[in-house]
């Protein structure tokens, strides 16, 4: 993983930050062009232009919300990039093989501590 990556990787929480920040003015001002159009909606020079400017900022809007949306935080993208690396079919293996013998070393100490006779599988 290279340091460019790390960067954008712990920068990601900002970026959404903005896009979220972004998201709240162009919908105010969304929310104000809309008002606009329908008070000046008698003036017929003025209502394609008051359209387009609903359409633009109504546009901008939907992708800035977009964008915002679907960003992912930085722990879910250091998940996304950590866990393959460690859930590796190598990695998988030794720990399986170590969980076994922890699970029947446990397994003899509790059948120990309660007093129940071994039983010895391998004979």
């Amino acid at each position: 993983m290279s340091a460019w990556t790390v960067y954008w990787l712990f920068k990601l929480d900002d970026i959404q930050c903005v896009f979220l920040v972004a998201s709240i003015i162009i919908g105010i001002s969304f929310i104000i062009s809309c008002l606009n159009y329908a008070a000046n909606y008698e003036y017929q020079h003025y209502r394609k232009k008051n359209m387009r400017i609903v359409r633009h900022i109504g546009y901008t809007l939907l992708i800035c919300a977009t964008i915002c949306t679907f960003i992912p935080s930085t722990k879910t993208m250091a998940a996304i990039i950590v866990l393959p690396r460690i859930a590796s079919a190598e990695n998988l293996d030794v720990v399986s093989k170590d969980a076994g013998d922890i699970y029947n070393l446990a397994m003899a100490r509790l059948k120990d501590a309660l007093g129940e006779p071994q039983t010895n599988k391998a004979s």
